[in-house]
């Protein structure tokens, strides 16, 4: 992670991580949480979820 992450920016992946660790086994679930947290300014950040466009949970 870059240093001049914000505050925000570390919750956000500290939350993905739980929801991630917590829907690890429904791929369905895993990708409803991601796409929650990235809103698209990140591309990439968790790995090519940045085209889909669901706002869940």
């Amino acid at each position: 992670m870059q240093p001049e992450a914000s505050s925000a920016q570390m919750v956000n992946l500290l939350v993905l991580n739980l929801q991630k660790n917590w829907c690890q086994w429904n791929i369905w679930c895993q990708r409803k949480a991601t796409v929650a947290i990235v809103s698209g300014r990140q591309p990439g950040l968790v790995g090519g979820t940045d085209t889909i466009r669901v706002r869940t949970i």
